[in-house]
């Protein structure tokens, strides 16, 4: 009986302990990487692009992927590194691409791509959803294929690292290349009597503010106006005072002038006759 105890543990660590894992998996089995658009298309000799993005990952650290296609229809054209990894910008990232022709790949219609952060912190690894990397190609010749990422363990797989350096489980999904593809139109959304309504209030809101805002604009123009004709006045007056002040100093300088010269010709006449006169016996 001294043992139901240690039994009873052990089987609700069995039982729990599978759960537990589940619940780990299934909170991060919505991370996906996927080829956009899903479907592609474009005539032979033109070229055109595909995204290989990532939805709802946490703490990113690094990638890889190896991606393959029908070379009869395709040709490779190049890789770039997208934003996503190094979205913060603060850090530096290190970006591989073994392209076609390099005889580490199985054939010449497979591409492998990896990056890696360098150095980041924990809270430089990104969080959500963007671009990984833009692959683009050539079209040979009208045809379909897949874009497809391969899973062949050990070495050919899509891989997530998180900044602990364990796997992210994730989704793949792949892309497709059709010739005679033809996009649907645009759905277009019939707006209903409310939803005119509501938009027309909306509007009616928004004009109803800008017009607050003119109007004020328009009041502290009128006053500034004001202010300014004010000032003119202002300033003409005392530019007139300054005008008749400087007229008056001109006379008086004149006048003053006038004072000194008579002064100086009284000083010498006096003296004139003063040297002049004759002396008496």
């Amino acid at each position: 009986m001294k043992r139901k105890p240690a039994y009873l543990a052990l089987l609700l660590t069995a039982i729990l302990l599978p759960l537990a894992f589940s619940s780990i998996t299934a909170a991060q089995s919505n991370t996906s990487m996927y080829v956009y658009p899903q479907t592609s298309t474009a005539s032979p000799g033109q070229s055109f692009s595909v995204s290989i993005n990532i939805a709802n990952v946490v703490e990113l650290n690094a990638w890889q992927f190896w991606l393959n296609w029908s070379a009869n229809v395709l040709d490779f054209v190049d890789v770039a590194e997208g934003p996503f990894l190094n979205s913060s910008g603060a850090y530096a990232s290190f970006f591989v691409a073994v392209k076609p022709g390099d005889p580490r790949l199985p054939n010449n219609s497979t591409v492998y791509v990896a990056d890696t952060l360098k150095g980041a912190p924990r809270q430089g690894a990104p969080n959500g959803s963007g671009t990984l990397a833009t692959v683009t190609f050539r079209v040979k010749t009208e045809g379909v294929t897949s874009l497809h990422f391969m899973q062949e363990p050990p070495l050919k797989i899509s891989k997530l690292i998180n900044w602990d350096q364990q796997l992210i489980p994730h989704s793949t999904e792949d892309g497709y290349f059709d010739s005679s593809y033809v996009p649907p139109p645009p759905q277009t959304h019939q707006l209903s009597y409310d939803e005119l309504l509501a938009n027309y209030n909306s509007l009616k809101d928004d004009y109803d503010s800008l017009n607050n805002k003119y109007e004020t604009l328009q009041a502290t123009y009128n006053s500034l106006s004001t202010n300014h004709s004010s000032l003119q006045t202002d300033y003409d007056e005392l530019e007139s005072k300054y005008n008749a002040l400087t007229s008056e100093l001109e006379t008086f300088r004149n006048l003053n002038y006038l004072l000194i010269a008579t002064a100086i010709i009284f000083i010498a006449t006096t003296v004139l006759f003063a040297v002049r006169k004759p002396k008496t016996r």
